[in-house]
């Protein structure tokens, strides 16, 4: 969606190593206070290494963010965790982006593989303070943020009691929020380096966005997963959490799809930025309640609403 006209370009404008290498030493350190802007400075700073040394300058780049870890555990242990899933997502942005094209599968496994990384550290981190499970744990602070959201009294506790086992159920989705959250940043750093370096700044377009037919059957495995967990089966408690964890996830790529759709109705009919601005509002509003916009898009994956040309992998969204 193109709210304003994009400046005029000032045409390519090479990388330099020494500076990339500086932007992505000052994001590490800065995603301790700032995640969002120390995340995407680090994806700038990468994809300025890869654009300036290709595969040596991405390996380099590796090698910068490694120390970042490394420097961040001597100096404050509690906090390179942050930094190393910033690192990570940098990393996996900038590698996915680097031929000016990623997948949603490609972008899908960095997420994972952040979440993954964050939930392990936790989990060592927990453990070696005492605690009995990292799950536990962050069912007890989703608990305590309902509690201060839902007040004291007998309604609050029937609610609350009602709801701990959908949280009992859910709590890894944070690692994933906050994953996707750090490959987005990271993403649009990697953008605006490759923006400079190419001379090219128009961003992809979500109005031309298609979801996988994969994104389909992790999405049917969940559902049936789920059913299959509120039986008498060994393990059923993992089993919920990990197809609640996965249904919710894959469920984030049809919201996308959704607003695809919906982004290409409004270009199509030439709407104007206060009617997107409101109508976008409120379907954010309905999609976080009624899950609208996620079921618009997956009806699209068969209903295919914008015509769209799909032959093979048609997942693929340039840069």
């Amino acid at each position: 969606m193109q709210i304003a006209p994009f400046p005029p370009s000032r045409g390519p404008r090479p990388a330099n190593m020494a500076g990339s290498a500086a932007f992505m030493l000052a994001g590490a350190f800065a995603a301790t206070v700032m995640p969002v802007l120390g995340v995407a400075l680090m994806g700038y700073g990468a994809r300025g290494m890869y654009e300036a040394g290709g595969t040596k300058g991405f390996a380099l780049a590796a090698l910068v963010g490694a120390a970042a870890v490394a420097g961040m555990v001597a100096f404050e242990p509690l906090l390179a965790t942050g930094t190393l899933s910033g690192v990570l997502a940098a990393l996996g942005a900038v590698w996915c982006m680097r031929h000016r094209a990623a997948t949603t599968l490609s972008v899908s496994l960095v997420i994972a593989a952040c979440a993954g990384v964050g939930l392990g550290v936790d989990a060592f981190l927990l453990m070696q303070a005492g605690a009995s499970s990292v799950g536990a744990e962050y069912t007890a602070l989703i608990m305590e943020t309902a509690r201060a959201t839902l007040g004291q009294g007998i309604e609050a506790d029937m609610v609350l009691r009602q709801a701990e086992p959908v949280f009992q159920a859910i709590w890894p989705v944070l690692y994933v929020v906050s994953a996707t959250m750090n490959v987005l940043s990271a993403a649009i750093g990697s953008h605006l380096m490759a923006a400079r370096a190419y001379g090219d700044p128009r961003m992809p377009s979500i109005a031309r966005y298609d979801a996988p037919m994969w994104a389909v059957g992790v999405l049917a495995i969940s559902v049936a997963g789920l059913g299959v967990s509120f039986s008498p089966v060994p393990y059923a408690e993992v089993l919920r959490t990990v197809c609640a964890t996965a249904l919710l996830s894959v469920r984030m790529i049809f919201t996308l799809q959704g607003f695809g759709v919906v982004l290409y109705r409004l270009n199509a009919r030439r709407a104007g930025c206060f009617f997107r601005v409101i109508l976008l509002t409120l379907l954010i509003q309905l999609e976080a309640t009624l899950f609208v916009v996620s079921v618009v898009g997956l009806i699209d994956v068969w209903a295919n609403f914008r015509k769209l040309s799909r032959s093979g992998s048609h997942a693929r969204a340039q840069q």
